[in-house]
């Protein structure tokens, strides 16, 4: 069999390659022309595995069901697009993933036979911290470059404002202390790199392993 690295290479443009190569593979999907293999957990549930390098940061978004709301909120603070709803039903999920081109990350076992043409990560774990491992290792996510460039809240990215326009927005001390504000364009929240901003940080590392 050939490896990963020579499908990496040769696949792309190539429709018979690659109808050819899912026969023999049939743990083998293509996403954006990306060859995408799907290993199976200890306990036989499929799980999604990207290999080093396959996916662009841009390119990797996410939509969460409603049991992961802690999670979709993490992925957004690392920078990633994750869409999420506590009220989304199963088949709106699938919906939004295809016209999307979303991950779907779900706890509900049933979605796994449903989301055939979708990409899917069943989390195994109820720990958000495990649960994040998980998914970082899975996907060789970025944890370093685009922290705190998104809205934890609305998933909307965020935008550099004037130092001066904050004034009076957020409490003297941190006006004081801070030189660089980004703020939400749809709900308005104003965000800064302060003590938080490092431990956010550490705990990204720690989910590494580093």
């Amino acid at each position: 069999m050939e490896n990963i690295n020579e499908l990496r290479g040769s696949c792309a443009s190539d429709a018979r390659r690659k109808n050819s190569l899912t026969n023999s593979w049939p743990c083998l999907m293509f996403v954006d022309e990306i060859p995408v293999l799907l290993s199976v957990a200890s306990d036989k549930r499929w799980c999604a595995f990207v290999p080093c390098e396959a996916t662009s940061f841009w390119k990797m978004k996410f939509i969460a069901d409603n049991m992961l709301g802690r999670l979709a909120k993490w992925l957004r603070i690392m920078g990633y697009d994750t869409a999420y709803s506590s009220s989304i039903s199963d088949g709106e999920l699938l919906q939004r993933a295809a016209a999307e081109k979303r991950i779907i990350l779900t706890r509900n076992h049933r979605l796994v036979t449903r989301a055939a043409s979708c990409k899917l990560i069943l989390v195994r774990y109820d720990n958000i911290w495990e649960q994040l491992r998980q998914v970082v290792r899975e996907l060789n996510l970025n944890l370093r470059e685009h922290v705190m460039t998104r809205c934890s809240v609305c998933n909307c990215k965020l935008v550099s404002v004037d130092r001066e326009s904050i004034e009076g927005k957020v409490a003297d001390y941190i006006f004081q202390t801070q030189q660089e504000f980004s703020r939400c364009p749809q709900c308005g929240r104003i965000y800064w790199k302060g003590s938080h901003y490092q431990r956010i940080r550490e705990r990204l590392c720690w989910i590494r392993g580093e």
